[in-house]
């Protein structure tokens, strides 16, 4: 190999020139769902890693499903509140 064919190795495996581009492109859907699938993990990991969830809510007696259930289904209405108030910012900005 002689050093001429070194460099010409270096020359034609340059980086490319950076170019604008219009936006993020095909990523948007994507960080989009992301975002949103945070929304629903975080609201379920903070539902269901407490050590009594429907304490307070209910107290201490468990037996009564329709309670529990009640619990949970707040935690649905606070996630999906939380996506519809993400989807309108976005739309405002």
């Amino acid at each position: 190999m002689t050093f001429y064919s070194f460099l010409n190795k270096f020359y034609y495996q340059k980086r490319s020139i950076p170019e604008l581009s219009d936006g993020i492109g095909a990523f948007l859907p994507i960080l989009t769902l992301i975002s949103q699938s945070s929304i629903v993990i975080n609201v379920l990991l903070i539902v269901f890693t407490q050590k009594k969830p429907y304490k307070y809510i209910i107290g201490e007696d468990k037996s009564n499903i329709s309670k529990i259930l009640l619990f949970y289904g707040i935690a649905v209405i606070i996630e999906h509140s939380i996506i519809l108030l993400k989807v309108l910012l976005s739309e405002i900005i």
